[in-house]
C-alpha cells in the first residue's frame, strides 16, 4: 500500500462459506461472514471503534460487471428459470461482517436462499488508520478529505492514492 497506515486485505468469500440466514431485528434478515475468519490478525471492530476509516469493495460472480464496487453493493441476478431477484451486500463494521440478503428496494433485506447466493463474493477490504488524518481536522470525515480534494470515494485507485498521500 505505501503508507504503513493504510492496509489492503483482499479474500474471497465461497457460497458455503456464509452463515445461516438470521433475524437482526426490523424486518432484516440476512447471511453474514466473519471477517476475522480470514484476517485474523486485524481487529476490524476494534479499529472502526477507535474511528479508522474501513472501505469495502465487493464483486459478486454472476453479475457480469466483473469489477469491486463499494459497499453496499446492489446486484440483479437471474436463476435459471429466468427469473431474477435483487441481491445486496455491505459490510457492517460494527460486527466486522460482511452480509448478503435479498432485496426488492435495495433496503430491504430479506432471506436468501443459497442456491441464490453467488458462487464466489471478492472482497477488499481497506483499512486507515485515524492517526493517518486525525492531525488535521477532527470534526472532518475522510470522506469529505476526499470530497475537498476531489477525491472519488466510489473509486478504489483514487482513494487508495489519497490516502497513501496522507
Amino acid at each position: 500500500d505505501g503508507n504503513a497506515n493504510v492496509a489492503t486485505y483482499e479474500f474471497t468469500i465461497d457460497r458455503n462459506d456464509w452463515g445461516l440466514n438470521l433475524h437482526y431485528g426490523a424486518g432484516n434478515i440476512y447471511r453474514a461472514f466473519d471477517v476475522n475468519a480470514v484476517i485474523p490478525d486485524v481487529d476490524a471492530v476494534g479499529s472502526f471503534n477507535q474511528g479508522d476509516a474501513i472501505l469495502t469493495y465487493v464483486s459478486a460472480q454472476g453479475t457480469g460487471y466483473g469489477e469491486l464496487k463499494p459497499t453496499p453493493f446492489m446486484a440483479s441476478f437471474e436463476r435459471p428459470d429466468a427469473s431474477t431477484y435483487g441481491v445486496r451486500i455491505e459490510y457492517s463494521p460494527t460486527r466486522g461482517e460482511v452480509n448478503i440478503a435479498t432485496t426488492t428496494n435495495g433496503y430491504d433485506l430479506n432471506s436468501i436462499a443459497l442456491a441464490d447466493v453467488p458462487t464466489e463474493t471478492d472482497v477488499r477490504m481497506i483499512i486507515i488508520e485515524a492517526s493517518s488524518f486525525s492531525s488535521r481536522s477532527q470534526a472532518r470525515s475522510f470522506e469529505q478529505l476526499c470530497a475537498d480534494h476531489g477525491v472519488d470515494i466510489n473509486n478504489y485507485i483514487e482513494v487508495l492514492a489519497f490516502a497513501n498521500s496522507l
